[in-house]
């Protein structure tokens, strides 16, 4: 997955965002240079991890555990979700 920016919205933080984008909640302090609490409206820079995937439109997790060679149901229990849509971002 490349970098990419993202515009926090509401009810976003840093821990949120780190599970999220599959990326250590340091990295996203750092990269971004976070002084305190990040705002509505915030641009920052995210760099997700080797191991990240994010869902396509119209995705399922059968669709993912064919791609990836693991079971449907493990790909949501180990992401902590019901059922998966389009820009998630999965830790595989």
């Amino acid at each position: 997955m490349k970098n990419f920016f993202y515009r926090v919205q509401e009810g976003d933080c840093v821990i949120s965002l780190s599970n999220r984008f599959c990326v250590p909640t340091r990295d996203l302090i750092e990269e971004n240079a976070l002084k305190g609490e990040i705002r509505e409206g915030d641009v920052l820079f995210i760099t997700p991890k080797d191991n990240a995937y994010p869902v396509l439109p119209h995705e399922t997790a059968k669709d993912v555990s064919e791609k990836f060679g693991i079971p449907a149901d493990e790909v949501l229990k180990s992401n902590g979700v019901l059922y998966l849509f389009y820009g998630l971002v999965l830790r595989i």
